[in-house]
């Protein structure tokens, strides 16, 4: 993210899944885009009744394309079934399961709940956009076919739970229908669960919502999210895990709040972040390793650009200290994403000092915590945290080709080969940014582009 990568939790896993619901309000109107013609889903409620619920992001998705879909039916059952008769065994259910109601239907055989259903687990293997739209499709039919209360319910939170993947890998709009889902859930909220699946819903919808807006750079869906968890926190016992974890998403979604405001408001938003953390960091046990590296993670990547609208050198210091503990941390546990967002929150903080101290080494050392970062991500395959970091590596190659010019010997060599690198991590990012029209992050991208034809001009 621009000033900083903050550590993304999951929703705790919670009965939520049980829990069926008594009708109430389903959409705030402030909080959800004006429907659109074909966005209106009728769904039986949990007494019964007809709910109608609007879900504009979920209504955008192209309509299922049967023949694709059948396709791989045939092939998933046929490799199955041999799988089945062979002697050879094989992990995952998924792998041995003849899908009978999807091959059915896409024979002439009866096309309802079940066969959208049975589609859905077919087609949630996918790995192009295209794919994902096949998967929302079928699910989309299935959610519109539901016969109880309870699969309704079921296929909303199936909808949020597939989509989380695809939308951090391939395309952050599909927060948006993850956000719609849960919204609509919460219809699905009552009995003696009826606490947990609130907190289940308005997590997941917080957590969709921070997305979008952090990836679309969208405030309204950053301020949206900040209300879902505080919504979420009503059901959650004071000082409980639950309750630390919703603080600390609190004042991510708040740091990122913070990159779309001047910077007197920035740095008000960056202070209430801060004291989101430090009030959930009371709660928190010694021994609680895992919450204290997420909480050091998160806190260096707040910590950093607010010490930087005062140049605030030792602040600088001690939110790179956070970062190196919080880095080694999952370093030790093989996390390869929240240890590459450490390094880029540590590449961050030399890249201040560098400026501000016009000092080389600095900028040496943000170069080699941007490279690592990059590197993780790849080997995480997070594409578009990937791309972000090879944004903000080539940001920091630029700054140390500035310094390598000044040397007389052979500082113009080296600061060609710094701009080349800077050239082809641009290049490698910008397809991905822009196929998930990552806004954010494709206008520092442009800025970087006509400061590298600034430099390369100067060095010819």
């Amino acid at each position: 993210m621009p000033r900083s990568l903050l550590r993304r939790l999951r929703p705790i896993d919670l009965v939520a899944g049980a829990a069926l619901v008594a009708v109430g309000a389903y959409f705030a109107v402030a909080a959800m885009p004006w429907p659109q013609a074909g966005a209106s889903f009728r769904l039986i409620g949990p007494q019964g009744e007809i709910v109608v619920v609007q879900l504009p992001e979920l209504a955008k998705i192209p309509p299922l394309d049967l023949p694709a879909a059948c396709a791989k039916v045939a092939v998933h059952n046929e490799r199955a079934r041999n799988l089945n008769a062979s002697s050879f065994g094989h992990e995952g259910e998924y792998l041995h399961t003849v899908y009978a109601a999807a091959e059915a239907g896409c024979s002439g055989g009866e096309r309802d709940y079940p066969f959208y259903d049975e589609l859905g687990e077919v087609l949630a293997f996918g790995e192009s956009r295209g794919d994902a739209d096949q998967l929302i499709a079928a699910t989309r039919e299935a959610l519109r076919r539901a016969p109880s209360a309870q699969q309704a319910a079921l296929q909303l939170r199936g909808l949020n739970r597939r989509l989380n993947p695809i939308a951090d890998q391939l395309a952050p709009e599909l927060y948006l229908i993850g956000a719609e889902a849960m919204e609509a859930h919460l219809n699905y909220c009552t009995g003696e669960d009826a606490a947990a699946c609130r907190v289940h819903s308005h997590w997941a919808r917080g957590e969709n919502l921070a997305a979008a807006g952090r990836w679309r750079a969208d405030a309204g869906s950053l301020r949206a999210g900040i209300a879902a968890y505080r919504e979420a926190l009503r059901d959650v016992p004071d000082q409980s895990k639950g309750w630390i974890e919703l603080h600390t998403l609190i004042g991510s979604a708040l740091a990122q709040l913070s990159e779309n405001v001047d910077q007197r408001g920035s740095a008000t938003l960056l202070l209430q972040a801060l004291q989101e953390y430090v009030l959930a960091s009371r709660a928190v046990g010694p021994s609680d390793q895992a919450t204290w590296a997420m909480i050091n993670q998160n806190v260096c990547s707040i910590r950093e650009p607010y010490a930087a609208i005062s140049k605030d050198r030792a602040g600088i210091r001690l939110a790179i200290e956070e970062c190196e503990k919080a880095g080694a941390y999952y370093r030790e546990q093989g996390e390869k994403s929240n240890e590459a967002a450490a390094h880029h929150n540590m590449a961050r903080g030399y890249a201040r000092l560098a400026d501000w101290d016009d000092e080389e080494a600095s900028a040496v050392r943000a170069i080699e915590h941007a490279r690592r970062a990059v590197a993780l991500y790849g080997d995480d395959d997070a594409a578009l945290s990937q791309a972000f970091a090879q944004v903000y590596l080539a940001r920091a190659l630029l700054d140390a080709a500035d310094f390598a010019r000044k040397r007389p010997l052979d500082g113009a060599e080296q600061a060609q080969t710094l701009l080349t690198e800077a050239r082809q991590n641009l290049d490698a990012a910008e397809p991905v940014l822009r196929g998930a029209q990552a806004k954010r992050y494709l206008e520092p991208l442009e800025d970087l582009r006509r400061r590298l034809a600034s430099a390369s001009n100067a060095a010819s």
